[in-house]
């Protein structure tokens, strides 16, 4: 507390750091980037690590608001594991295969892309979409536009590998809902390039969620995971856990979707596995 950037950046406000030592006495120095966990909100903190079957796992406290008030938070559950390990020098939380000790099935796509949905509301742009053997390519110029898919879950890990070949952002969205009004609601992850950002954001309107200062080159090839269990979403980009957040917007169970905001996006290798979570 007291300092608005103790987390590197501004936006941050609650998160782990992790210091090194050639020595248990010390000193202990903060490398380049020491952030485990960073969130705008009252989110994920108090990490314990533990050794099991030969790995090193984190848990930590996960917050949660009362009423689902953001203005309440209470401290929560604890988080499924994360696999603690060494990636280029720098200590990072990465995707547990234990969590998929909890599949309850398994869904693959023919050529690794879904079928797509109609889930559109009448102001939506529907954009270009095009498959050209197991890569699905999305176009817009001056909007946003979804590629949506069936099924509709509630626990789950959604996996693809997503490249931002020009234009603005490339994501994943979930938890999407279209009622009889005409009115939607869902939650987005996307990889920003203008602001070099990777973020999370309620759709339509874009209203910000969480966000972290990261990266993103247009070109490259990231491969996401989107787990949702309950009310919290985890992001992980290349195994690496970068967003966590507890978030009540949004379906229960609801369907999926690809996200390209204004340019041109590839998607491939996209699976589901559904979680049996008591």
């Amino acid at each position: 507390y007291g300092n608005r950037e103790i987390l590197g950046n501004p936006y941050d406000t609650c998160g782990t750091v992790y210091a090194v030592s050639d020595c248990l006495e010390g000193p202990y120095l903060q490398p380049e980037d020491p952030i485990l966990l960073a969130s705008m909100g009252y989110n994920g903190f108090s990490c314990r690590t533990v050794d099991f079957q030969g790995k090193k796992y984190v848990l930590y406290s996960r917050g949660e608001r009362l009423m689902e008030n953001e203005y309440k938070p209470v401290v929560g559950s604890l988080s499924t594991p994360k696999e603690v390990r060494m990636i280029d020098g720098k200590l990072c939380y990465c995707f547990a295969d234990l969590l998929l000790q909890k599949e309850k099935r398994r869904i693959n796509f023919e050529k690794g892309i879904p079928v797509r949905i109609d889930h559109h509301i009448y102001y939506e742009n529907e954009g270009r979409w095009n498959q050209n053997e197991n890569i699905l390519t999305g176009q817009i110029r001056h909007s946003w536009c979804r590629y949506c898919f069936a099924p509709e879950l509630q626990n789950f890990v959604l996996s693809a590998t997503v490249s931002l070949i020009d234009g603005v952002a490339v994501g994943i969205s979930l938890r999407q809902y279209t009622d009889h009004r005409n009115d939607m609601t869902a939650v987005t992850v996307f990889l920003d390039t203008d602001r070099q950002v990777v973020a999370a954001a309620s759709l339509p309107r874009f209203q910000i969620l969480d966000m972290r200062p990261y990266p993103v080159e247009r070109g490259r090839k990231y491969h996401l995971k989107v787990t949702n269990i309950g009310s919290f979403i985890e992001l992980y980009i290349n195994e690496i856990l970068v967003l966590q957040f507890v978030c009540y917007v949004g379906a229960e169970q609801g369907s999926m979707g690809l996200l390209v905001d204004r340019g041109t996006a590839c998607f491939s290798d996209v699976s589901i596995s559904e979680l049996s979570v008591d």
